[in-house]
């Protein structure tokens, strides 16, 4: 049988156990607190730098993207310098080329008139050679004809041929 004492003294051992367990589980709940708080503040510190990190970042990549941004304005408006310098030059050189040639036609004009000026010249020259030619002729042969003395004539013809020979000089 169940002793009255045992049982006494077994419950006294249990409230003894049970505040010993208590005791136990009040301390480590109380490290544990301080352990966990210690973790939650650490942990609560390392999401707040990475917050501050990826806003660092963050802020690092839009003047990144505003840089970009900038470096693409200027290389558009280098294209678009060029095109304005590129067109410019296109037309200075289709004036050139333009005035080149007309300029070439105008001075092909120029030679074609006086090619045809020189060749008229040569032709009227040509023309009063051959008429003087035949004004001779003719002077020479009247010459001839009226003048049928003998002295007269020696005389008469040595003059026409000095003159024949003056005019060839």
């Amino acid at each position: 049988m169940l002793d009255f004492n045992y049982l006494k003294i077994n419950q006294f051992l249990f409230e003894t156990n049970l505040i010993n367990l208590s005791l136990v589980i009040s301390i480590v709940i109380f490290f544990l607190d301080s352990k966990l708080q210690y973790l939650l503040n650490n942990r609560r510190k390392k999401i707040v730098s990475n917050f501050f990190e990826a806003e660092v970042c963050t802020n690092n990549e839009k003047n990144n993207v505003i840089q970009a941004l900038g470096e693409k304005i200027n290389a558009l408006n280098k294209i678009l310098l060029i095109e304005i310098k590129t067109f410019s030059i296109i037309e200075k050189e289709k004036q050139f080329f333009k005035n080149f040639f007309l300029n070439g036609y105008i001075q092909l004009k120029k030679n074609q008139y006086q090619f045809f000026h020189l060749e008229k010249q040569k032709i009227i020259k040509c023309f009063y050679k051959n008429l003087s030619h035949l004004s001779l002729t003719k002077i020479k042969q009247k010459l001839k004809e009226t003048l049928k003395l003998p002295i007269q004539k020696k005389i008469n013809n040595y003059k026409i041929i000095d003159f024949i020979n003056y005019l060839k000089l």
